[in-house]
C-alpha cells in the first residue's frame, strides 16, 4: 500500500470511529426519551411562531400546538403584512382553538433578518408573566408532550438558558423530500448528537427553541441578532456566551413541508452546507473527514480487488 491508501484508510476508520460514537450518542438520546417525566405544573409559557405565507399543513400544525399537556401556555402568531393570505387562515383557525391566540402584525426594528423583525414585534404582544418563551418555524408538528418536554430542563436546572429539538421529516412522499430526510437523518442528526456529548451545546436549532426570558435578555435579546442569517444558531451561541448552558431537548418535532422536487432539495442542501460552513467551519470539515461513504468508495478505487471491496463493504454496511 502506498500513502494515499493509507491516507484514504486512516480516513475510512476515523469516520467509522465517528459512527460508533454517533451510534451510542443516539441510544444515549432515545433512553433519555424514555425517561423523560410529563409536567403537571409549569410556569406561564408564550409559544412565537412567526408566519409568512400559507404552508400546505399550516393549520394541522398549529392544531397539534393547541393540544399540549402544559398547564399554562399562550401562541402568538407573528404576520409582518396585513396583506398576507395566512392572515385569514389564522383568524378563522384561532375562534376554534381551545388555547389562547393572538395575532401580532407588523415588525419591529431594523435589522436585515426579517423572521427577527417579526419575532421581536411577536415579542411585545406576549403576556409578561411568561418566564419561558418558545420559537418554532410554521413547519413544524410536534406531539401532546413537547411543551413539557422542551421547558422541563430548564425547570430542572437553573443553569440552562436555551433547549432545542432535532427534527425529522414527516412522511416524505417525492424525491426533494426523501433526500432532505436522508441527508436529516444520516449526517445532520448523528453531528448533532455527538457534538452534544457533553451535555451542552454552543448553538440553536430552527425547528424549536426554548429559552429563559431573563437568559435572552441577559445576551443581548433578539436584537442583538437581527443582522445576522443564522439566527437560529446565533440564539443559542449568545445565550451560551452569556454563561447559560445550552442542551438538547428530549423532544423531536417533525417537519411537514420539506422540498418536493429534486433541484428544491439540492438548492436548500446547498444553501444548508454554506451556512454551517460560515457558523462553524471546523464542524463543517469535521462532517466532510466523518463521511464514511466517501471515503471507502475512496478506498475501493484505490485498492479495489478483494481486500478493497471488503472494506468497503463493510465500512457500508
Amino acid at each position: 500500500m502506498g500513502v494515499i491508501d493509507w491516507i484514504s484508510l486512516g480516513l475510512l476508520v476515523c469516520s467509522l470511529g465517528f459512527q460508533l460514537v454517533a451510534a451510542l450518542c443516539a441510544i444515549l438520546f432515545i433512553l433519555k426519551r424514555h425517561s423523560s417525566a410529563a409536567l403537571e405544573n409549569g410556569p406561564p409559557v408564550s409559544c412565537l411562531k412567526p408566519l409568512c405565507g400559507m404552508d400546505q399543513r399550516l393549520i394541522e400544525n398549529l392544531a397539534s400546538l393547541c393540544r399540549q399537556d402544559y398547564p399554562d401556555y399562550e401562541i402568538v402568531l407573528g404576520i409582518a403584512h396585513s396583506d398576507d393570505p395566512v392572515l385569514e387562515a389564522v383568524r378563522g383557525f384561532a375562534t376554534s382553538c381551545p388555547v389562547k391566540i393572538q395575532i401580532a402584525l407588523g415588525e419591529r426594528g431594523r435589522g436585515i433578518n426579517s423572521k427577527i423583525r417579526n419575532l421581536r414585534n411577536i415579542e411585545t404582544a406576549c403576556r409578561p408573566d411568561a418566564a419561558f418563551m418558545v420559537f418554532s418555524d410554521s413547519d413544524i408538528h410536534v406531539s401532546p408532550h413537547y411543551l413539557a418536554q422542551v421547558i422541563g430542563p430548564m425547570l430542572d436546572d437553573e443553569q440552562i438558558g436555551a433547549t432545542t429539538c432535532l427534527y425529522r421529516v414527516d412522511a416524505p412522499f417525492s424525491l426533494g423530500s426523501t433526500i432532505e430526510a436522508l441527508a436529516i437523518e444520516s449526517s445532520f442528526i448523528p453531528g448533532v448528537l455527538v457534538a452534544a456529548i457533553s451535555g451542552t451545546i454552543r448553538f440553536a436549532l430552527g425547528a424549536t427553541i426554548g429559552v429563559r426570558k431573563s437568559a435572552l435578555q441577559e445576551a443581548g435579546g433578539l436584537e442583538a441578532i437581527e443582522d445576522y442569517l443564522a439566527d437560529d444558531y446565533m440564539i443559542g451561541k449568545i445565550i451560551a456566551n452569556a454563561g447559560w448552558k445550552v442542551i438538547l431537548s428530549p423532544c423531536v418535532v417533525s417537519i411537514t413541508d420539506a422540498p418536493r422536487t429534486f433541484r428544491k432539495a439540492i438548492s436548500h442542501l446547498l444553501r444548508w452546507n454554506r451556512t454551517v460552513h460560515s457558523c462553524e467551519p471546523a464542524g463543517y470539515l469535521g462532517s466532510v473527514i466523518c463521511n464514511t461513504t466517501i471515503w471507502a468508495l475512496l478506498f475501493l478505487l484505490l485498492m479495489g480487488g478483494a481486500t478493497g471491496l471488503i472494506t468497503t463493504c463493510l465500512a457500508l454496511a
